[in-house]
């Protein structure tokens, strides 16, 4: 088994707003708006979901994130470091969540972050974004000093 990350990420399209749980999810807009725009049969959908792949050890851990308005940026660049509060005016897809699973294959990483999507696509049709699936980097496998 190896660990992946799953972004889900929405991509900002004319006022609509997107929010899911469970993955990396990029948003645009207030998160109180997002979330009165979630139908509730997706939540319901999400909680079986969820539910589910905790039993089966298949999600090891994930939450939602909180707005920008309550993120710090800490950049470095030019050998500085900067700390900004935000909301950050510039950012046109945010992360909204993330989960954290447990594969054999990236072929079944990707086939839960389908089923994920699909929940998504059935349940709130306006729905706009995508699921990024990436292995998580194995530790012990970095070169040693």
């Amino acid at each position: 088994m190896r660990g992946y990350a799953l972004a889900g990420i929405l991509l900002a399209a004319e006022g609509l707003a997107a929010s899911s749980k469970g993955a990396r999810v990029k948003f645009s807009g207030n998160t109180r708006t997002v979330m009165s725009q979630v139908p509730q049969s997706l939540f319901a959908a999400m909680g079986e979901f969820v539910e589910e792949h905790i039993k089966n050890g298949t999600l090891i851990d994930g939450a939602g994130l909180q707005p920008l308005a309550k993120a710090t940026r800490v950049r470095v660049a030019g050998g500085r470091i900067t700390v900004t509060d935000g909301p950050f005016s510039e950012a046109k897809e945010v992360i909204g969540g993330y989960s954290l699973i447990e594969a054999r294959t990236p072929a079944e990483a990707v086939a839960l972050a389908t089923r994920f999507m699909e929940l998504h696509r059935m349940h709130w049709p306006d729905f706009v974004g995508e699921c990024e699936v990436r292995p998580l980097e194995d530790m012990s496998e970095l070169p040693q000093s």
